[in-house]
C-alpha cells in the first residue's frame, strides 16, 4: 500500500515473451531523508521476487480446500458451493438442486481384513468412480473417512435425480480392483432437495444425512429421499436418548422378575430379570420402547451391566432372607455388544464374586 511518499508491500505480476509463466514481484521503498525538498529527490526502492512464496501459498490454499487423499473438495468448500447454487435458483422457476450424502458400508471390514493402505486405495478408487460417473458440473466432496457428498445442480425433476443415482449405483456395483484383487463394497445414500426458498446449505446436508441413515437401517434400500417426518423422528430419538442417559444415572430403571417354572412339578426354580423404565412423565415403559435405541446408541452396555448387578443383588437378598431361595437362579439377558467388550469376563466375575450370588447368563 502507499503511505505518503512510502511504498510498502506493492505486488505486481509480470510476464514476458521469454518468460510466459511470469514472476511475482513485491515493491517497497522510501525517500532518502537528506533529499526531501530537494529538486533532485532520491529514494530507495527494494524489489523482491516472491514467485516461489506465491506458489507455496497457492499450494497451501489448495491443500486447505482439498482432501489430501482423494483430491476431492473438503466440507467447507462444498457448503459454499451449495450456498451459491441456492442463490442462483430463480423463485419463479421450478428448478431444484439436490444434495446427496453417501456412506460406504463396512469400510472398517476392508481395513481390518486388508489393512488401512488397501482401504485408502479403495477410497481413492471410489472417488475416481464418482467423478467418472457424474456430470462435469456436479460437485463432489469428501466429508469424513467413509462419507462423501454430491451437489447436483439444475435438477429438473425428482425422477431425473433418481435416474442419476441409479446410474451411479450401476457403476459402484462393479468390483473395485485394488492391489490386484477385487473388492466389493456398497453404499447407502440420502437425498435432500433444495429450491429458491431454502435458506441454509447446512440444513440440506443434514437432511441428506438423515435420509442416508434411514436407507442404511432399511433392509435392501440403497437410497432414500428426505421427508420432514424423518427430522421429527430423529428429534424424538434424540430426546429419548438424553432421557435414557439420565434414567440410568438417576436410577429410574427397575427390574421385574418372571418366574421360571418346571411344568411337571410346578416348582419355581428361578427367575428371568426383565428391565423396565419408570419414566417420570410417561409412566412404566416396556423394553420395546427403549431397548432398540439403547442398542443403537451404545447405552445398552451401561444398562446391561446395571441389570446384571441389580439382579445379583436381588438374588443375594432372597438367599439371605428366604430358605426356599437357596437354590434359585436368575437369568439375565446380555447384549452382544457387552460380549464385544474386552473386560466382559472380568466384569461378570466381579459382580458374582462381590455379591456371592448364583447367576445364569443368557444371550
Amino acid at each position: 500500500m502507499l503511505s505518503g511518499a512510502q511504498i510498502t508491500g506493492l505486488e505486481l505480476f509480470l510476464s514476458t515473451a521469454s518468460s510466459p509463466s511470469g514472476h511475482w514481484l513485491q515493491f517497497s521503498g522510501f525517500p532518502l531523508a537528506e533529499a526531501v525538498g530537494s529538486p533532485h529527490a532520491g529514494a530507495v526502492v527494494i524489489i523482491q521476487d516472491i514467485t516461489e512464496r506465491k506458489a507455496e501459498a497457492a499450494i497451501a490454499l489448495k491443500s486447505s480446500l482439498r482432501d489430501g487423499l482423494t483430491g476431492l473438495l473438503q466440507r467447507s468448500v462444498f457448503i459454499d458451493r451449495v450456498e451459491h447454487a441456492l442463490a442462483r435458483l430463480d423463485p419463479e422457476s421450478s428448478r431444484l438442486i439436490a444434495v446427496v450424502y453417501i456412506d460406504i458400508n463396512h469400510l472398517k471390514l476392508v481395513n481390518d481384513a486388508f489393512g488401512h493402505q488397501i482401504g485408502d486405495q479403495l477410497l481413492v478408487e471410489f472417488a475416481q468412480r464418482l467423478k467418472a460417473t457424474l456430470r462435469p458440473e456436479d460437485t463432489i466432496a469428501r466429508l469424513g473417512s467413509d462419507t462423501f457428498a454430491l451437489l447436483l445442480e439444475d435438477a429438473a425433476s425428482y425422477s431425473k435425480i433418481a435416474n442419476i443415482i441409479e446410474h451411479l449405483y450401476e457403476s459402484l456395483d462393479q468390483p473395485f480392483w485394488v492391489a490386484d484383487q477385487p473388492i466389493q463394497v456398497d453404499a447407502s445414500m440420502g437425498i435432500a432437495f433444495g429450491d429458491a426458498t431454502s435458506q441454509h446449505p447446512e440444513d440440506l446436508l443434514r437432511d441428506a444425512s438423515i435420509a442416508m441413515y434411514q436407507a442404511k437401517q432399511a433392509s435392501g434400500q440403497r437410497y432414500c429421499l428426505f421427508e420432514d417426518e424423518m427430522q421429527t423422528h430423529i428429534e424424538g430419538d434424540l430426546r429419548l436418548e438424553i432421557a435414557l442417559r439420565q434414567a440410568i444415572q438417576n436410577q429410574e430403571l427397575v427390574l421385574h422378575y418372571q418366574p421360571i417354572v418346571l411344568i411337571r412339578s410346578k416348582e419355581t426354580i428361578g427367575f428371568e430379570a426383565l428391565v423396565r423404565w419408570q419414566h417420570p412423565e410417561q409412566g412404566l415403559l416396556s423394553p420395546d420402547k427403549f431397548i432398540q435405541l439403547a442398542e443403537k446408541t451404545g447405552l445398552i452396555i451401561p444398562l446391561g451391566w446395571w441389570v446384571l448387578r441389580e439382579a445379583c443383588c436381588q438374588l443375594k437378598t432372597w438367599q439371605d432372607n428366604l430358605t426356599a431361595a437357596k437354590d434359585l437362579f436368575v437369568s439375565v439377558n446380555m447384549s452382544s455388544k457387552q460380549f464385544s467388550q474386552s473386560d466382559v469376563v472380568g466384569k461378570s466375575n466381579q459382580s458374582w464374586q462381590r455379591l456371592s450370588s448364583k447367576a445364569e447368563i443368557s444371550s
